[in-house]
């Protein structure tokens, strides 16, 4: 998101100075491309890095607290408000 964000900053337009436009030399390669694509795979890539060093110096992976019960809400359940009025055999769409 950094890289996003900065490539995006430093694009100057006849009409404005800053987010003048969505292309730019991809780092490392020298070729023209989509920052926002370009910043996907940068993120990609940190990502597998921090994965691989992070498993390697066995750094704990946290607890998972979620619930069965955090995956469904229907409604009469605590919280869950009915929006529309129950459907009817006779309802005409």
């Amino acid at each position: 998101m950094v890289y996003g964000t900065a490539a995006a900053y430093g694009i100057a337009s006849p009409t404005q100075k800053h987010f003048g436009g969505n292309a730019k030399e991809i780092p490392g390669i020298g070729e023209i491309g989509y920052i926002g694509l370009t910043a996907f795979v940068l993120n990609v890539l940190v990502t597998v890095v921090l994965t691989v060093v992070l498993k390697a110096l066995k750094a704990p992976e946290g607890i998972d607290e979620t619930r069965p019960e955090d995956y469904t809400a229907d409604a009469g359940d605590p919280g869950v408000e009915v929006e529309l009025p129950p459907a009817t055999a006779d309802s005409v769409h």
